[in-house]
């Protein structure tokens, strides 16, 4: 094999063996209508989902915001997770013929669970290499996917059912070939970048807003190709024409169970249009929420990125396409998810719909990275890396979803007073739940979380985190679920260790080693 493809593999293997040993083996939450359609698919050959009874108790919990058409009830979602969800599907049903006394939705549900795991580390890959492209030595990028692996929300996001890591993929995947194209002019990277944006409109019809990165890059192109009308023709059409096609597929997908294409489920650009247009105070409201609440606040749970702000300037001067690229992408993902904000809990970790913009600021983090040359800059990206994989730790071991559970049940309190009120921040309550759970493993008793908001007027809230301490880790979960496959589960544990082990010392030896 190649020795940059093996390298390459290694650093998939390493990311990718460390995020299906922190997976949690189910797929709920939003993510669950997707399961189910894509279970339809392999299963029915239709889109039709709630027409079989449900084997997971875990999957029990129905869903009303589906859409109806002649009785039959459809997912609200795009098409396209669905079909990234069948081929592990698949999987599953294959594995779980051969695994007797073991419900079959079990086996098929943590095959679908490995979906965002592979496409994250993937991820990864993908910035690896772009980052290389854009001239950056292996050092420098492996440290910068680092920070993005495990100082950002990414661990949050690679343990759920959501569909932000596969659209940040396509996206961040399109970009590396609008870089291959402003290096080549060849139009099949041209081509390649459109697919891959279009493919996202499948995934999420919200993707309509990265359609000005396309644009905006077609249009620097047109000039500098002008006056050739041919070349300027056949570039606007390898954008335009998949694009189009993505868009038309699309819509044409929503419309299926009776939704209409203005309809309410066609996402949060309804509300836009309806509401929201020339409400400065719904911009400011949105930056606040997404910016500096404590629940929501961007820099909060992505440390790193605040270095990436002091690098910006350098890049430009480095490469001055891909970083307005780049900067178009942020800029317009921040602006509209301000503008039709929305101040429900959202998953309450971190602010989900700019997931995708992570990866961009990386880029200009391995510029900050690769200037770091003063001993203080050094000390910068340390602090930055080890401070934002701290924050990030507890969300690797158990349910993010199980705080919010806890402050409407137990505190009593509306969930969306995560986002403001700073003693309730998931920052500090997953660390609480984190640390209860340790110690109920140790002692069996688990921790109180003390709600104390105002010690003037109000008596503090006083709760046990019983119940809601628990380990959402796959081999947890595998052995409560059947204890005679304890052995299965420790060797897949032990063989994923081992990947690990055999992936670092392939990178050590071609990053570290001269």
């Amino acid at each position: 094999m190649d020795r940059k493809l093996l390298f390459y593999t290694a650093i998939f293997g390493l990311f990718f063996s460390i995020f299906v040993f922190l997976g949690n083996g189910h797929y709920g939450g939003d993510g669950l209508e997707n399961y189910l359609t894509a279970e339809s698919i392999v299963l029915d050959g239709d889109l039709k989902i709630y027409d079989r009874p449900f084997e997971v108790k875990e999957m029990r919990a129905k869903k009303t915001k589906t859409r109806e058409q002649d009785g039959a009830r459809y997912s609200k979602y795009g098409i396209g997770m669905p079909l990234l969800l069948v081929p592990l599907y698949g999987l599953g049903q294959a594995i779980a013929s051969f695994i007797p006394g073991i419900s079959y939705s079990y086996v098929t549900q943590f095959c679908v669970a490995l979906t965002n795991p592979l496409i994250t580390a993937l991820t990864v890959l993908m910035l690896f290499v772009f980052l290389e492209n854009l001239g950056y030595e292996p050092r420098t990028c492996f440290f910068t996917v680092l920070c993005y692996a495990f100082s950002t929300m990414v661990p949050a996001y690679a343990r759920s059912g959501f569909s932000e890591p596969a659209v940040t993929f396509f996206v961040l995947s399109a970009v590396f070939f609008l870089h291959k194209h402003e290096k080549s002019s060849l139009t099949r990277y041209l081509v390649l970048a459109a697919v891959l944006v279009g493919y996202t409109l499948l995934i999420k019809i919200n993707s309509l807003i990265y359609l000005p990165m396309m644009f905006g890059y077609a249009v620097y192109r047109s000039k500098k190709e002008w006056p050739g009308w041919g070349r300027s023709f056949r570039l606007w059409m390898a954008v335009i024409l998949p694009l189009a096609f993505a868009v038309g597929v699309a819509l044409y997908v929503r419309t299926l169970g009776g939704a209409g294409v203005a309809d309410a489920t066609v996402g949060s650009f309804n509300r836009m249009f309806r509401g929201s247009i020339g409400s400065m105070q719904s911009l400011v409201k949105g930056l606040y929420y997404n910016l500096f609440s404590s629940g929501k606040g961007y820099f909060f749970y992505n440390v790193p990125l605040v270095l990436a702000l002091f690098a910006v300037k350098d890049f430009l001067r480095k490469n001055r396409t891909i970083a307005m690229v780049c900067l178009i992408f942020i800029v317009t993902n921040f602006f509209v998810y301000s503008f039709i904000f929305k101040r429900g809990s959202l998953f309450s970790w971190g602010p989900r719909y700019l997931y995708p913009t992570i990866p961009f600021m990386c880029v200009f983090l391995a510029q900050f990275i690769d200037n770091a040359r003063s001993v203080a800059k050094k000390i910068a990206v340390a602090a930055a890396g080890l401070i934002g994989c701290f924050i990030q730790l507890p969300v690797m071991f158990i349910n993010v979803s199980k705080y919010l559970f806890f402050v409407k049940e137990k505190l009593m309190q509306e969930e969306y007073f995560i986002n403001y009120v700073p003693h309730l921040s998931p920052l500090y309550g997953n660390w609480r739940l984190f640390l209860s759970a340790i110690t109920r493993s140790v002692s069996g008793v688990s921790l109180s979380f003390t709600y104390d908001p105002d010690y003037w007027f109000l008596k503090p809230i006083i709760v046990s985190l019983k119940g809601y301490d628990v380990w959402d880790i796959w081999w947890v979960n595998a052995v409560k679920v059947s204890p005679r496959f304890s052995i299965m589960v420790l060797m897949t544990a032990f063989l994923l260790v081992f990947v690990m082990i055999l992936c670092l010392v392939k990178i050590k030896r071609t990053i570290f080693v001269k």
